[in-house]
C-alpha cells in the first residue's frame, strides 16, 4: 500500500530543507481571498504564484508543490513562463528531492 503524503505535509518538508541550505532565503507565498468580517473579500498575492518563493545563491526562485498526483493549473502555467522568461528559475517539486534536485543541491 502506497501512502500519499498531503502537499501541506510535502511543503513543511520542503520549506525545512531549503532555508537551512547556506545562502538560502525561502518563504511560503500564500494567494487567494479572505472574507472581511463585513463580508467583503480580499484578495492576497498574485493569480498563479508558486507556493514557495526565495533566492539562493542570487538566482530567483520559485516552487510549486504538488501532490505525486497534483496537477500545474492554467494560471500556475502563465506565472511560470512569465517568471522563467524575466529570469526566474521555477521549480515543479513532488518531493524534497525534487526541491534541491531544481537548486542544483547536491544531497
Amino acid at each position: 500500500m502506497t501512502m500519499h503524503r498531503s502537499e501541506a505535509a510535502i511543503q513543511a518538508d520542503i520549506l525545512v530543507a531549503i532555508t537551512a541550505l547556506p545562502s538560502a532565503m525561502f518563504w511560503r507565498s500564500n494567494s487567494g481571498v479572505a472574507t472581511r468580517s463585513d463580508g467583503k473579500p480580499i484578495r492576497f498575492g498574485v493569480p498563479g504564484q508558486p507556493d514557495i518563493l526565495g533566492a539562493y545563491r542570487g538566482q530567483a526562485y520559485g516552487i510549486e508543490v504538488k501532490s505525486p498526483t497534483g496537477r500545474q493549473r492554467k494560471e500556475q502555467a502563465i506565472w511560470q513562463r512569465n517568471f522563467e522568461r524575466a529570469g526566474g528559475r521555477y521549480i515543479l517539486a513532488r518531493s524534497v528531492d525534487d526541491a534541491l534536485a531544481g537548486l542544483r543541491v547536491s544531497s
